[in-house]
């Protein structure tokens, strides 16, 4: 486990990890990310993943996405 030293914050939450995993400036510490898995971050960290995997987690799926956004307008009862 990581604490919160220096640049490299985690926030661990059940099976999920989020912070700056990659590609962000060290001093960022909640960039906008979706959760990885925390099975991705200990194979990162064995050497078994690399940062591309942890990138390619970290991005969001635009098809879910759209799914969010559909789904929040239609509970609040837009029309189309």
């Amino acid at each position: 486990m990581l604490s919160n030293c220096g640049g490299y914050w985690l926030k661990w939450e059940g099976d999920a990890v989020t912070g700056n995993l990659v590609d962000a400036p060290r001093w960022d510490h909640e960039p906008k990310m979706t959760p990885v898995l925390l099975e991705l971050i200990a194979a990162f960290v064995a050497g078994k993943a690399d940062s591309a995997a942890l990138l390619a987690a970290s991005q969001e799926d635009p098809a879910l996405r759209e799914l969010r956004l559909n789904t929040r307008a239609f509970l609040r009862g837009d029309e189309e």
